[in-house]
């Protein structure tokens, strides 16, 4: 069977999910290199961090009401458990940060029989964070790597070649 072929069996909400979450991530992507390419890096934080603002504000109502027990969101020893049994069987689970200390149990027998991936994300203090910005707004000369130029009338082509994976750096859509 074709993946395709299974398409009607998943529910309603998960294949618009799908959808979305494909389509929003390649748009982003190519809008991205235009918005770096015509006004410049630091307008990907004045673009996106309204867009997260408003997301997060639309799908707050849509949360669990247990605001934080369900399973990866909230974080503690059992998160981690609660997420490899919510992972689908060949599933990633990203571990990001520690905020509850590094102890606890790591529930081997879910990540073997369901072949998940389990994977380590350190993403740095708040001070890092702010010391990173400050050394970037010190060194104009660090930009973003552009790897292509594209039209847009050259959108399929900048598809493909997104698609290929043989790029490095930002694909830019030009307007």
């Amino acid at each position: 069977m074709r993946p395709s072929e299974g398409l009607h069996l998943l529910p309603v909400h998960r294949r618009i999910f799908g959808s979305v979450a494909s389509g929003g991530g390649t748009i982003g992507v190519l809008l991205g290199g235009v918005l770096v390419s015509t006004l410049g890096w630091p307008w990907i934080f004045l673009v996106n961090l309204p867009i997260g603002v408003v997301a997060l504000a639309l799908c707050w109502p849509l949360l669990d009401a247990d605001r934080g027990q369900g399973a990866g969101t909230g974080g503690g020893p059992d998160t981690l458990g609660r997420s490899l049994n919510a992972v689908r069987a060949g599933g990633s689970v990203a571990v990001i940060g520690v905020l509850t200390g590094v102890a606890g149990n790591a529930p081997t027998l879910p990540i073997l029989q369901k072949a998940v991936r389990v994977q380590g994300v350190n993403v740095g203090s708040r001070a890092m964070f702010e010391d990173m910005n400050r050394a970037l707004s010190l060194n104009p000369s660090v930009r973003p790597i552009v790897d292509r130029d594209f039209r847009f009338e050259e959108a399929p082509d900048a598809l493909r070649y997104l698609e290929s994976g043989a790029h490095f750096g930002k694909i830019v859509m030009k307007f």
